[in-house]
C-alpha cells in the first residue's frame, strides 16, 4: 500500500508561508541558463507537499538528492531532516517543506532531477534542464 501521495514538488526563486499558512511560490524553474560551466545557481528553493495515508507514521525522515541525467547523485549538502506527521485525528494528513538550497553547481548542461525520498521510499521527483544562455543579437539592444 502506498504511503504517501505527491501533491507537488517544485524548484522555484523563493517561497514564502503567508497569512492561515499559504505557501507563495515565486518563479518556478523549467529552466535553468548558465552562461558558461562549470555554473552556479546561487539561490532556490525546493518546495514540496505531501498527503501522509498511512495513519501509523508519526514522523518522517525526509531526503533530497540532486541527480543528473545518468542518475548519478551530485553533492547536494542538504541533510535528512524529520518532520512530524498531524495526528490521525486531523482532517487531512499533510505535509510540507521548503528547503533554501544555494550554490547548486552544474559541471555540465543537460535534465537533472530532485528526488525526494521519505521514509527510504521514493516520493516525488522534480526535473528541471540546464541550458547555456541564448545569445543576444547585437540589434536587439
Amino acid at each position: 500500500m502506498k504511503k504517501f501521495i505527491k501533491n507537488f514538488v517544485l524548484l522555484c526563486d523563493d517561497a514564502i508561508i503567508g497569512q492561515k499558512g499559504k505557501v507563495s511560490i515565486i518563479g518556478i524553474f523549467e529552466k535553468v541558463y548558465l552562461t558558461t560551466l562549470p555554473g552556479t545557481l546561487l539561490k532556490s528553493v525546493l518546495v514540496g507537499n505531501f498527503d501522509v495515508l498511512d495513519n501509523s507514521i508519526e514522523n518522517i525522515d525526509l531526503r533530497v538528492d540532486l541527480l543528473d541525467e545518468k542518475n548519478t547523485k551530485l553533492g547536494l549538502s542538504a541533510p535528512t531532516v524529520e518532520l512530524k506527521v498531524p495526528k490521525p485525528d486531523a482532517k487531512k494528513r499533510r505535509i510540507g517543506f521548503m528547503l533554501e538550497l544555494g550554490n547548486l553547481k552544474f559541471e555540465n548542461y543537460g535534465t537533472y532531477k530532485f528526488v525526494v525520498t521519505m521514509n527510504s521510499e521514493i516520493t516525488g521527483e522534480y526535473s528541471f534542464e540546464v541550458q547555456k544562455l541564448p545569445q543576444q543579437d547585437k540589434n536587439d539592444k
